[in-house]
C-alpha cells in the first residue's frame, strides 16, 4: 500500500475543497421540451462535414462568433440529415448536463483553437439544449497557454469557466488510467468536472505524428505526454484514446481549420501557414483526422512541399487507431463519407 505523507494529505484536502467550490457554481437545470428523435442515426462513424465559410468576412480575422455558429447548426443538421437544427444537439447529448470543450493552445494565439469557435461551440448549447453557459468548462493543460491564445480565464464567474488543469484546485487524477501502453493520469476536468467532452483541437502539421488533430489533442488530458512521442506516437495515440473514460464521454469534433499550418508544426511558422476558413465536423474522432491529414497534404502539394511519407512523417497511428483492435472510427475514401457546407 503506498503511503501518503502529511504534506500529500493536507494538499488533496485543499484540493478538495477548491474543487468543490467550483462544482458548487453548476445550477440546476430546465426540463427539455419534447423533440423526435429516435429516426436519427446518432453515432454517424465515417461522416464528416468540412463547412467552408466563403461569405464576407470581418476584417482579416475569419469568421465571426456569430458566423461560426451559425455554420455550426447547419453543419450538423447536415451531418444528420435533421430536418431542424435543434434534433441533433438532442441526439448527441441526449442526457448530457455539464460540458467539458477541450481546445488545443499550445501554439500561441496565431496557430490554437479560436475562442470564438470555443465560445461558438457554447452558444450552440446553450440554445439548443436550453443549458447555462456555466455548465460549459472551455480548458487545456495550463491557463497560460489558454491565455497565450486569447481566452479570458473565468473560475467562477457568469458565462463558461474557462479554466486549465494547472487550475488551483483541478489537477490531475488520483489514480492512474491503463490502456495498452498507456499508463497515465488524467486531468480532473475530464474525470470529475464533466460527463462528456467536445473535442475542439487545432488542425495542424507534426513534426513526429505528422498530423495534429482530435486523436492527437488528448494528449493534452494526460499528465505524461512526453512518454508516448516515440515512433511517431504510434500506438500511443491510439491507446490514449482507448481508455474508456476517454473514449466514453467523447461526443463531438469541431475541429479548428480556420488557419492550418501544413508544415513546421506543431510550432506557428507563418511561410507555411494557410487561411483556410474551414471548420470539420464529425462523430468520429479518427475519420476527422483523416479528411484533416488529406487537406494538409493538398497544401503542402500545392506549395511544392513533398508528401508527409517521403519525410519519413506519414501518420500512421491514424491507421492503428482505425484498426479492428481499437475500432476508435474509419480511414481511407472508401469508408468515409465528406459533407460539403458553405456558409
Amino acid at each position: 500500500m503506498r503511503r501518503i505523507s502529511r504534506r500529500d494529505f493536507v494538499t488533496g484536502i485543499i484540493q478538495t475543497i477548491s474543487a468543490m467550490t467550483l462544482a458548487s457554481t453548476i445550477p440546476s437545470l430546465p426540463v427539455h421540451s419534447e423533440v423526435n428523435i429516435s429516426t436519427l442515426d446518432t453515432r454517424k462513424i465515417g461522416h464528416v462535414v468540412r463547412l467552408r465559410f466563403t461569405g464576407k468576412l470581418q476584417g482579416s480575422v475569419g469568421p465571426s462568433r456569430r458566423t461560426i455558429a451559425a455554420g455550426i447548426r447547419v453543419a450538423l443538421q447536415k451531418l444528420f440529415d435533421a430536418e431542424d437544427e435543434t434534433s441533433p444537439w438532442r441526439a448527441i447529448f441526449p442526457q448530457d448536463k455539464s460540458f467539458s470543450l477541450k481546445t488545443n493552445c499550445l501554439s500561441g494565439f496565431r496557430l490554437s483553437t479560436s475562442p470564438d469557435v470555443s465560445l461558438a461551440v457554447v452558444d450552440c448549447l446553450e440554445q439548443h439544449l436550453h443549458i447555462s453557459p456555466t455548465n460549459c468548462t472551455i480548458w487545456d493543460r495550463s491557463e497560460r497557454e489558454l491565455e497565450s491564445a486569447g481566452y479570458h480565464i473565468n473560475r467562477t464567474g457568469s458565462g463558461p469557466k474557462i479554466i486549465a488543469t494547472d487550475t488551483e484546485g483541478i489537477g490531475y487524477s488520483g489514480s492512474l488510467y491503463m490502456q495498452g501502453n498507456a499508463c497515465s493520469l488524467l486531468s480532473r476536468i475530464i474525470t470529475d468536472h464533466a460527463r462528456c467532452w467536445i473535442n475542439i483541437p487545432k488542425l495542424k502539421d507534426h513534426n513526429l505524428s505528422g498530423v495534429s488533430g482530435c486523436l492527437k489533442n488528448t494528449f493534452g488530458v494526460i499528465h505524461n505526454p512526453n512518454k508516448y512521442h516515440g515512433n511517431h506516437c504510434d500506438p500511443y495515440v491510439a491507446d490514449v484514446n482507448a481508455i474508456p473514460l476517454i473514449r466514453e464521454r467523447f461526443r463531438l469534433a469541431v475541429v479548428d481549420a480556420l488557419t492550418v499550418q501544413y508544415h513546421g508544426g506543431p510550432g506557428y511558422k507563418a511561410e507555411w501557414c494557410s487561411k483556410e476558413n474551414c471548420l470539420l465536423i464529425s462523430r468520429d474522432p479518427v475519420a476527422v483526422d483523416y479528411i484533416g491529414w488529406r487537406m494538409i497534404e493538398q497544401l503542402r502539394k500545392t506549395h511544392g512541399l513533398p508528401p508527409l511519407e517521403m519525410e519519413g512523417r506519414h501518420p500512421i497511428h491514424l491507421q492503428t487507431a482505425a484498426s479492428p483492435a481499437y475500432g476508435l472510427g474509419k480511414y481511407g475514401e472508401a469508408d468515409i463519407c465528406v459533407l460539403e457546407v458553405e456558409l
